[in-house]
This record gives C-alpha cells, structure tokens and sequence, in this order.
C-alpha cells in the first residue's frame, strides 16, 4: 500500500501544484520539502482528520519505535532516540518546530542545496498549500478507503474458497 500512496501522491493534481510553487529554488528536493509541508499541516490540523489526539498517537508512535529499535533500519535507529526527546511528530504542527524538524533532517541526510530557508515558501504561499493539503489529503482517505475495502473482499473471497 505504501508504494500506491507513493504512485497517487506523485500524480495527485494538488500536490503537483505545491511542487510547482517550490520548484524554481529548490528542484531536486521538491518532493522531499511539499512532504514536510505536508505534514506540518496535517499535524496542525490533526483534530479535523481523527478522533485521537496528536499527542496520544505520537506517544504511541514513540512506543512502536522504541519497542522495535533493534530491527529498525540504521538511519531510523540513529535519529529515533532524537525523534523522541524532541517530540517531531507533535512539533512539526507548529512553523518553529517544522523549521527544527527541516535543520536536524538536514544532520541527517547530504543536500546540496540550502533547504532551512525552503520554510520562506511555506510562508510566502501558505494558505495555497493548506488548500492543496486539503484537496489531496481528502483524496488520499478516499483512495486508501477503496484500496482497504479492496484488500478486504480479496481477503474474504480467499478464505471462503479456501
């Protein structure tokens, strides 16, 4: 399912556009910023999407990760323990903590171009990627939704003729 989230978002008319806002800066990481920005507004606005609070699914997150720490892959092992103590997943909602979440992934990963003031998009266009967010992220329920449904009915057709 990951790899089709990949597939829709890439084509996804909204997400398309907040690429094209960003794209004459920063080209090559286009995709990587719209995602970070991406998910500051979907940490921003967690209450419109589920029922359990922001801080009760990080903690949870948090959990799952600390549990299986041993079998993460290196990178994810390396920056988890300062995932948690710095509480990304809650941070990221507001614009300091998705300007501290863009500085550490930049410690983490070799980017040949300057991507901590990438932020100044998200500013300057703000309200046009909060539309795009909701455009895709509506979209993107919906299509999980009818993968989920798909899966399912495979599911029960498989064991009825089993």
């Amino acid at each position: 399912l990951d790899m089709q989230i990949r597939a829709f978002t890439e084509k996804h008319p909204a997400f398309i556009r907040s690429q094209q806002r960003v794209n004459q800066k920063y080209i090559k990481y286009s995709d990587f910023i719209i995602h970070i920005f991406y998910d500051h507004l979907l940490a921003k606005n967690w209450n419109k999407y589920s029922e359990v609070s922001l801080d009760n699914f990080s903690d949870i997150i948090y959990g799952v990760l600390l549990e299986h720490i041993s079998i993460l892959p290196h990178k994810l092992k390396k920056f988890s323990p300062e995932m948690i103590s710095k509480k990304w997943i809650t941070s990221i909602s507001s614009i300091e903590g998705t300007h501290q979440y863009i500085k550490m992934l930049l410690k983490t990963e070799r980017f040949t171009t300057n991507l901590e003031h990438s932020l100044g998009e998200l500013m300057e266009h703000y309200q046009d990627f909060c539309n795009d967010f909701d455009e895709y992220f509506r979209d993107l329920t919906e299509y999980v939704n009818t993968e989920a449904d798909k899966f399912n009915n495979e599911q029960e057709y498989l064991l009825a003729t089993a």
